[in-house]
């Protein structure tokens, strides 16, 4: 969920699954799945950065090996299996 706040300064928390679409008409409306609508003070560039925001730390718990911004752990960055013998051993 993100937090937003109406025209009248009360704070509300929205699902991020919920957004169907926002527009700048010229307060802010978002339109929700279920067509119900919200205005709210902020700008759409303000609510796309709260669900970028809110998908990563989402993402983070889902897969936390990706956070570093690396590759997955696994056959992909693991030496290959015929990769030859240091000359020291």
């Amino acid at each position: 969920m993100i937090r937003l706040t109406r025209l009248n300064g009360t704070e509300i928390f929205v699902s991020v699954e919920l957004i169907r679409f926002v527009e700048a008409l010229p307060d802010t409306v978002i339109s929700l799945t279920d067509d119900d609508k919200l205005n709210v003070r902020e700008k759409p560039p303000e609510i796309i950065e709260a669900i970028v925001a809110y998908r990563r730390r989402v993402n983070a718990c889902r897969f936390p090996e990706q956070v570093g911004g690396g590759p997955p752990p696994g056959p992909a960055s693991a030496a290959p299996v015929n990769a030859p013998k240091s000359r020291g051993s």
